[in-house]
C-alpha cells in the first residue's frame, strides 16, 4: 500500500533565519521538523497513520546519522495533527500552518482535499513572497501518485521556473521524504533551475526490517483516536481497474513478524478497544493471517478488529478463526455479474462466492460486503441484482458508493474507450455510462441511501429477510420503495439508532398495510423492537424496556423468522420485558 506524507512542514528553531540552507552555513546544526496531517475526523479510521510512519522513519534516519557522523545537523521532528471536522477554510489552513513559521510546507493530496489544500498553498506562498522567506511545499499522496507530471501544468506555474509545488513525492514516503530533506537542508543545494523532472521524487518499496514503527516510537498514541490503524503488509495479489494498485506490480510486501508481535505487545499495553488493519486483502497469506489471529486470540481478546478479506482466501480454518476472535470483515463484492466484474479485471464465480461466504456464516463470523453501482457494462437493474445477491448470504452490513474513475488507474485510461462520463476534478465520480444513464444512477445512489440507513445503520441483518419474506418482493425493490418513502419522510442528518428504528418500524406498517398482512404486523414490529433493543444495548449500553405482543423468549427462537407459520401456532398477549445487562 502507498504510504504517503499528508502534510509535512518543517520550521527552524532560530525565527530569523530565513531559511535551513543559511542555517546551516552559519553552523545552526539543529533543525525541527513538523509532520502535521489534516484529518476528515477523528477516528481509528481516520488515524494518521501515513504522516506518522514518515515521521517515525525520518527519527530513524537522523538518529543514525547521527550516530555515524562526525558533524550531523539534527532534525527535530513531531506530528501535529489537525482535523476537518470544523470544516475550516483554506485561510485557516494556510495561518495554522505558519503559526510554525515553517521553511518548508508538504501536503499529501486525497480525492477529498486535494481542492481545499491547493488553495491553501497558494495563500502559504504568498505570505512566504511578502515575509522574503524561500520556503519549499512538496506535496504527495494518492492524487500525486497517480499523474504527477499533471502538477507542473499552466494552472501550477506561478512565475518563470516558479511552480506552486516545488517537489512532489510519488509513492512511499519513508524512504523518499528523508532523502528530499537531507538534499533541501544541504548547504550547496540549489532549486530554482531544476527541470520538471528534477522535482519529482519518486518513493520506492520500503526496507520494513529498518522501518520504525510509529506506535512502538511513540509518535502515535492510540487512546487520542479511540482505536488504532494497523499496517501489517502494502500491496495487493489483484489489480482491479478502479483501484490505484491496478499499474503495480502484483508484489505484496509483509511487515517483520517480530515487529507485528511488539505492536500487538504495545496495544494489550494499551488496552486498545478497536483496531483497523488497513491491509487490502488481510487473508492473502491465509498461514500468515493465521499466525497474527492466534497472537491477537493470546494476548488482544478484548479488542475488536476490522479486517478487509477477500472470499477466493477464506477457509473452513480461516472463517472459524475469525469467528473466534471480536472482529468483522469487510469484503469487496463490488457486483454480482461476473461479465460487468470482468470488465474491471475481477475475476469472480457467483457460485464458488456463495460458497465461501457459507464458511463465515456457518462458523458464526460477522462480515459486510462493499457493492459500487456505475461500473462498466452494469446497468440500473443489474445493480438491484447484485443487492439481492448481496442480501441473500447475511452479510452485517453493506456499502454501496458510486464509482470514482481515479486517476492512475487502468479505468481511468480506458474511460473514452468504455464510453464512460465522470468529473474531471475530485471525486471523480461518473456520470454515465453506455448502459447506465445520468437518471438511473441517480435511482440507484437513492435505493444505496436506503438500503444504508435501513440495513446497515439500522442493524437489520438478524430480521430483514424474515420480514420481507411475506411481502413476496425481492430486497432491492423494498429498498426502492423505502427510498419513495423517504422523500417525503426524511430522517435527519445522522439518525440515531432510535430514530432509524422508528422509522424501520413506521415503513413496515405502511408496506403491510399496502399488502394486507396487518395480521403479521405485530410480529414484525415486536421483532424489531426487540432486536433494536439489543442492538443499543450492544452500541452504546442503553437499557430499553418493551412492551411486546409476544415473549422475548419465542421471538429469539429461529422459528419466529417464519412469520406466517409463527403467528399461526402463537397468540398475541402483553409482555414486558427490560433489556440490560441482566438479561
Amino acid at each position: 500500500m502507498t504510504i504517503f506524507v499528508i502534510l509535512l512542514i518543517l520550521t527552524a528553531l532560530i525565527q530569523l533565519a530565513p531559511s535551513a540552507k543559511i542555517m546551516l552555513k552559519l553552523g545552526m546544526k539543529q533543525i525541527s521538523a513538523v509532520v502535521c496531517t489534516i484529518l476528515a475526523e477523528t477516528s481509528p479510521q481516520a488515524l494518521p497513520l501515513g504522516a506518522a510512519c514518515v515521521v517515525s522513519a525520518i527519527k530513524n534516519r537522523f538518529l543514525l546519522q547521527n550516530i555515524q557522523n562526525e558533524n550531523p545537523f539534527e532534525l527535530l521532528t513531531s506530528l501535529c495533527v489537525l482535523s476537518m471536522e470544523k470544516k475550516p477554510e483554506a485561510h485557516e489552513i494556510a495561518r495554522k500552518i505558519l503559526e510554525t513559521k515553517p521553511l518548508a510546507v508538504c501536503l499529501s493530496l486525497f480525492v477529498w482535499n486535494r481542492p481545499l489544500l491547493e488553495k491553501a498553498a497558494h495563500l502559504i506562498k504568498k505570505q512566504w513572497k511578502n515575509d522574503g522567506i524561500e520556503g519549499f511545499i512538496i506535496c504527495g499522496g494518492p492524487e500525486v501518485t497517480a499523474d504527477p507530471a499533471s502538477f507542473f501544468t499552466e494552472e501550477y506555474i506561478l512565475s518563470d521556473n516558479e511552480y506552486l509545488f516545488d517537489f512532489l513525492v510519488s509513492g512511499t514516503g519513508e524512504k523518499a521524504v528523508p532523502d528530499l530533506l537531507e538534499k533541501v537542508f544541504s548547504p550547496a543545494f540549489n532549486h530554482h533551475n531544476l527541470t520538471m523532472d528534477k522535482r519529482i521524487v519518486y518513493g520506492g518499496e520500503t526496507d520494513h526490517d529498518v522501518s520504525a514503527s510509529p506506535y512502538l516510537d511513540h509518535t502515535l498514541d492510540p487512546d487520542e483516536y479511540g482505536g488504532a490503524l494497523w499496517e501489517l503488509a502494502r500491496g495487493c495479489p489483484f489489480k482491479c481497474s478502479y483501484c490505484y494498485e491496478s499499474k503495480g506490480s502484483k508484489k505484496v510486501v509483509y511487515f517483520p513478524m517480530e515487529r507485528i508481535r511488539q505492536e500487538i505487545d504495545f496495544f494489550a499495553e494499551k488496552k486498545v478497544s478497536q483496531i483497523f488493519v488497513l491491509d487490502p486483502t488481510y487473508n492473502a497469506d491465509v498461514n500468515r493471517a493465521l499466525t497474527i489471529i492466534s497472537l491477537i486470540k493470546e494476548k488482544l481478546s478484548g479488542s475488536f478488529f476490522h479486517f478487509e478479506c477477500r472470499a477466493e482466501f477464506i477457509t473452513t480454518q480461516l472463517a472459524k478463526a475469525f469467528a473466534s476472535i471480536p472482529c468483522s470483515l469487510q469484503i469487496g463484492l463490488q457486483s454480482s455479474n461476473e461479465k460487468v466484474l470482468a470488465l474491471v479485471n475481477r475475476p469472480f464465480n457467483t457460485k464458488e462466492f456463495k460458497r465461501k461466504i457459507a464458511l463465515l456464516n456457518e462458523s458464526g463470523a460477522v462480515f459486510g460486503f462493499d457493492l459500487i453501482y456505475g461500473l462498466p457494462g452494469d446497468t440500473l437493474a443489474g445493480f438491484m441484482e447484485s443487492i439481492n445477491y448481496a442480501v441473500s448470504l447475511y452479510p452485517n452490513h453493506l456499502e454501496l458508493f458510486r464509482l470514482s474513475v481515479l486517476p492512475g488507474t487502468d479505468l481511468h485510461d480506458r474511460a473514452q474507450e468504455l464510453g464512460l462520463s465522470y468529473d474531471v476534478k475530485p471525486p471523480y465520480l461518473v456520470h454515465s455510462t453506455p448502459s447506465f444513464s445520468e437518471q438511473d444512477l441517480f435511482k440507484a445512489e437513492k435505493t444505496a441511501q436506503a438500503c444504508n440507513v435501513f440495513y446497515s445503520q439500522g442493524r437489520a441483518v438478524s430480521w430483514f429477510i424474515a420480514v420481507v419474506k411475506p411481502l413476496k418482493m425481492n430486497y432491492a425493490d423494498f429498498f426502492k420503495k423505502l427510498a419513495q418513502y423517504l422523500e417525503n419522510k426524511p430522517l435527519q442528518s445522522c439518525p440515531s439508532l432510535t430514530d432509524i428504528e422508528k422509522m424501520q418500524k413506521d415503513f413496515v406498517k405502511t408496506i403491510y398495510t399496502e399488502k394486507n398482512l396487518l395480521s403479521l404486523l405485530p410480529w414484525a414490529e415486536d421483532i424489531i423492537s426487540l432486536y433494536g433493543a439489543l442492538s443499543r444495548y450492544d452500541s452504546d449500553g442503553t437499557d430499553s424496556t418493551l412492551s411486546l405482543r409476544y415473549s422475548a423468549q419465542s421471538l429469539l427462537d429461529v422459528s419466529a423468522l417464519d412469520g406466517a407459520e409463527f403467528c399461526r401456532l402463537n397468540r398475541t398477549g402483553r409482555y414486558s420485558i427490560t433489556v440490560s445487562k441482566l438479561n
